[in-house]
């Protein structure tokens, strides 16, 4: 019994353990952190922009450390930044109206070749002390021999070509370093020219690097079956998946009317945008996908997320619409009353471990109570034992046969004297009838009740 109630024990414990670990781990909120792919000449110095965002909800204060390669890179400066030795430490605190951090980060290439500035660790939290989860993140940084020139152009061709109004050059010259998750390197003729491109493995659709001025290289779809260049925004979904969003869209008309045109701005490039004027924190672009599908993705201003746009009914709209109103509703609650939640989960947890202990406690000694119970009988071995069935069958036979042997012999006595008054009688007769009265009744009423007394003169057995 001891043995089962210290399992009991140890098995309550550990179940307490895991529901404080979930319930820890529970309360901690995922934000994301973000740093862009840079190239730069030996030299010259690169500024690296990096931002901690959280879910919509105001944030507090965010640290991060990043290390980098000291014979490539050295740390210059930066905003909210300090570092040397190949680690930059980026700290800033939020005022409670805000829901990211951002940082900027200077280095001077000194070094040739492909580096990485990789975060090794972070501490943030929401405005409401909140812990906010951070992953590690990582960004490619490429540098070119000074004195190299940006664009080289396959002979044949000047490589200019014009966006939206805005001009730019082919950027040739990339490294591998530059090839997104999901793409190989290839080539794309323009104006009878080749250039190095790279092509998206799911579809096949083709990018082409350009630059405008001084500008860092962006992506830009081509259609090589009319020279068609379309300016695409890489942006993250989770891991290693991502869209790219395009500056242009041929499916508008299977929009709901609540979606109008207008632009947004996105690190300094302006795409179109459909905005829904029921709910102005959304909008809609046209992205390319990880499984190389365009389509329409919805764009969260508040959480900053991207999700692929599924067209609905009025009907679905508004019950999302409704149930999104619900679940704001009740995560404002939650946040606004967090303190008295987690004081709630704690009195709950505590006294769910009281009501187990006292239960424990009474089981166990009720289980003592029955062991000394059994104890206590075993002990009593003096105990008369019980007579068996048969024992009293076997007297019972004894006395059946002792008894119908005097009633067999009693019965014989009386008819042996019966037959002897009648032996008399014959003799009176014989002799003389006459002279001779009969005999008396009352001797054989008396002869009777002394054989009758005889008969029932019985001694009994004791049993």
């Amino acid at each position: 019994m001891k043995k089962f109630v210290s399992r009991v024990y140890t098995t309550l414990i550990t179940a307490l353990a895991v529901f404080l670990a979930y319930g820890i781990i529970s309360f901690a909120a995922e934000g994301t952190v973000q740093i862009t792919d840079t190239t730069g000449k030996v030299g010259e110095e690169i500024t690296i922009p990096v931002s901690i965002s959280t879910a919509g909800e105001p944030i507090g204060d965010g640290s991060l450390t990043l290390n980098y390669d000291s014979a490539m890179l050295e740390f210059v400066g930066g905003d909210n930044a300090s570092g040397g030795d190949g680690v930059v430490s980026l700290n800033a605190s939020g005022t409670g109206t805000e829901t990211s951090l951002n940082y900027t980060i200077v280095f001077k290439c000194i070094g040739e070749g492909n580096t990485v500035l990789q975060s090794t660790g972070s501490t943030a939290y929401l405005f409401s002390d909140e812990t906010l989860y951070l992953p590690d993140v990582s960004t490619n940084i490429t540098i070119a021999a000074a004195g190299t020139s940006e664009q080289v152009l396959a002979s044949g061709g000047d490589g200019l070509l014009e966006i939206s109004g805005v001009q730019y050059t082919i950027y040739n010259d990339f490294t591998d370093a530059l090839i997104p998750v999901g793409f190989s390197r290839t080539t794309v003729n323009y104006n009878g020219a080749d250039y190095n491109a790279v092509v998206q493995d799911a579809s096949g659709v083709k990018f082409v690097f350009v630059k405008s001025g001084d500008s860092d290289p962006i992506y830009a779809m081509y259609n090589e079956s009319d020279n068609h260049f379309v300016l695409a925004k890489q942006v993250q979904l989770i891991n290693d998946q991502y869209i790219y969003v395009l500056g242009e869209a041929s499916n508008t008309d299977k929009l709901p009317k609540t979606f109008g045109e207008t632009t947004l701005d996105m690190n300094g490039l302006v795409f179109p945008v459909w905005q829904d004027s029921e709910n102005k924190e959304f909008y809609l672009v046209n992205a390319l996908g990880p499984s190389g599908q365009i389509a329409f993705y919805q764009y969260d201003t508040t959480d900053k997320t991207y999700q692929r746009y599924v067209e609905r009914t009025s009907e679905k709209v508004a019950e999302t619409k409704e149930k999104g109103q619900l679940l704001d509703q009740i995560k404002n609650e939650v946040s606004d009353n967090l303190l008295k939640i987690a004081i709630i989960i704690v009195a709950i947890i505590i006294i769910m471990l009281i009501i187990i202990i006292v239960i424990a406690s009474k089981l166990r000694n009720v289980t003592d109570e029955l062991n000394q119970l059994y104890d206590d009988y075993d002990e009593k071995n003096d105990l008369p034992k019980k007579k068996t069935r048969e024992q009293f069958i076997r007297k019972d036979d004894d006395y059946e046969i002792e008894y119908d042997d005097y009633m067999e012999e009693d019965h014989d006595a009386f008819m042996d004297d019966e037959y002897d008054d009648y032996d008399e009688f014959d003799d009176y007769d014989d002799e003389s009838y006459e002279t001779k009265p009969l005999p008396q009744t009352k001797n054989k009423k008396s002869a009777n009740k002394k054989s009758s007394k005889k008969k029932y003169d019985i001694e009994f057995i004791d049993l």
